[in-house]
């Protein structure tokens, strides 16, 4: 997985990179998902702070943004987000009627009927 960390309008510190890139893969430790690279942008409009996470999977993008007037609040609060949807993904993907069939329903005369 390819961690991409960049800023808009300021230079972000390497501490800061280095601490983002773990909390990144920290979220996908463990968890059965094909990321092929995260981008993080950090963004400064003014006095804003907008921080944006993307992770390319394989079929799907995930993205979450989080906006404020601290940089350490919008990290969190998107951090948050993308935790979240990283979550509901996995959620969705996850085959929840594994073993069960439409045989198990029937009663057997049903069946009998149906073949």
């Amino acid at each position: 997985m390819q961690v991409i960390i960049s800023g808009r309008h300021f230079e972000v510190a390497s501490d800061m990179k280095a601490q983002i890139e773990n909390d990144v893969r920290a979220v996908f430790e463990g968890k059965p998902l094909k990321v092929t690279s995260v981008r993080v942008v950090l963004e400064l409009e003014k006095t804003r702070y907008k921080v944006e996470f993307i992770a390319s999977l394989k079929h799907h993008d995930i993205e979450a943004t989080a906006e404020s007037y601290d940089l350490g609040e919008s990290l969190d609060a998107a951090m948050n987000k993308f935790e979240t949807q990283v979550a509901r993904y996995l959620d969705k993907k996850q085959d929840h009627h594994r073993g069960v069939q439409i045989n198990d329903f029937l009663e057997e005369e049903e069946v009998a009927e149906v073949e």
